[in-house]
């Protein structure tokens, strides 16, 4: 048996359909769509909630990841994955034009990225911040780590392109 498996995903103005092994979910952001190779039960439950409940042993092994599949498959329509990358330094900004990604990290070319119709992005006023947004979140992520693969983080220069979210440990720029 599941931990994670065994826990209710709890929802809030979302349609959804399973059959034939294919589940997919409709929200006010969009409209996901994911294979399941197994035999699963999915109940709905009076408070709001789904159950997944495999129908064999041999689906126990799937059980806590398609919960995570369902469950971000779910959250992603609803609400949205968000993910937000800052650039530090002189020579580095972001720029938007039309569905491309404009990129300058220091070096004297710029680096592009085609924007697909999935994903959502913000620049902030001062450039040096982009807002992505996405329903679901492995495209996003992967999206993300392409463009902080350009310029990783330096520590000791304190200059490059990083989540926000990642914890950096400054590193003293001069020794004593």
């Amino acid at each position: 048996m599941s931990k994670k498996g065994s826990k209710r995903i709890p929802f809030k103005n979302v349609f959804f359909t399973y059959s034939k092994g294919i589940f997919s979910s409709k929200g006010y952001l969009g409209t996901r769509r994911l294979v399941i190779k197994g035999v699963f039960f999915i109940f709905v439950s009076r408070y709001r909630s789904l159950l997944i409940r495999p129908v064999s042993i041999l689906n126990n092994v799937l059980w806590g990841t398609y919960y995570s599949h369902i469950s971000n498959c779910i959250y992603g329509v609803s609400v949205g994955f968000t993910k937000t990358i800052v650039s530090d330094g002189v020579g580095y900004f972001f720029e938007i034009k039309k569905n491309n990604l404009i990129v300058s990290a220091g070096f004297s070319s710029l680096s592009v990225f085609f924007i697909p119709n999935f994903i959502f992005c913000i620049v902030n006023s001062s450039k040096c911040e982009v807002i992505i947004k996405c329903i679901d979140n492995i495209k996003l992520g992967d999206f993300c780590s392409s463009i902080t693969k350009i310029r990783k983080y330096n520590s000791y220069k304190r200059c490059g392109i990083r989540m926000i979210d990642d914890d950096i440990i400054l590193k003293p720029r001069n020794k004593k």
